[in-house]
């Protein structure tokens, strides 16, 4: 569902399709390009229109692969898949517009977060060996060198800046990282989160732990509880209010 802001109606929404009891949509993000892309379960990953729900371009992803999390640098929709039987995680450009494939590169990170770093590079943030992990990633070649090692596996992460993140760890640590700069700042201690969300407009930062969003100020790591909801929290994407 895309709920209105004001009043909690619902702005569009999409059916799950699954005859099985297996979840339908596999990832959901809102994109540079103003677009909400949604991975599903055939294998598809489509592009909708924030305000209405419109579809526009699809991307067929390799048989067996499913969407995890997705970016658009200019052209390009760039998303992190993995396989549902050997679970192989992989990255893969797609052209935005048309959905026509350019590359596919094999990741050895299991992905939490994506994100455009320039025109060129994609951050994939993400697990390995029970550590957390940042790669840095050309997208023409699939250059990686590893900017960065958490000791603990990283359970969500948000940005929150041009080069600063929020990243929760397994471990119920919350620590505010700086690309090329500091590097980890600790910041405290939460639930064990599930998902990050920062919102522009009032500069808060959302998490999600259990059946409850948190909000979470990203200067000093300091939570309040926000909202409580009737399921376990998966994604919480600020969305129609900016």
């Amino acid at each position: 569902w895309a709920l209105l802001p004001d009043q909690l109606g619902t702005a569009w929404q999409l059916p799950n399709l699954s005859s099985i009891g297996a979840p339908w949509f596999t990832s959901v993000d809102l994109c540079a390009d103003g677009r909400v892309y949604v991975g599903q379960d055939d294998g598809t990953l489509r592009g909708y229109t924030a305000a209405n729900g419109t579809g526009g371009s699809v991307a067929q992803l390799s048989p067996g692969f499913r969407a995890t999390r997705c970016a658009t640098v200019g052209d390009l929709l760039v998303s992190t898949q993995r396989h549902f039987v050997t679970q192989e995680n992989r990255l893969g450009i797609h052209f935005r517009l048309s959905g026509s494939l350019v590359q596919e590169q094999p990741l050895d990170v299991d992905p939490v977060g994506l994100y455009v770093r320039d025109a060129e590079h994609v951050l994939v943030f993400g697990n390995r060996n029970g550590q957390g992990r940042l790669l840095d990633r050309t997208l023409v070649g699939g250059g990686t060198w590893e900017a960065y090692v958490w000791p603990q596996p990283i359970s969500a992460v948000a940005a929150v800046g041009s080069q600063s993140w929020l990243v929760a760890l397994a471990d119920g640590g919350l620590q505010r990282f700086t690309y090329g700069g500091s590097g980890a700042v600790p910041l405290g201690s939460t639930p064990v989160l599930s998902t990050l969300a920062f919102d522009a407009v009032n500069g808060w930062v959302y998490g999600g732990t259990g059946f409850q969003v948190l909000r979470i100020d990203p200067g000093s790591g300091a939570t309040e509880p926000a909202w409580t909801v009737n399921g376990p929290v998966l994604r919480v994407l600020p969305l129609l209010n900016r």
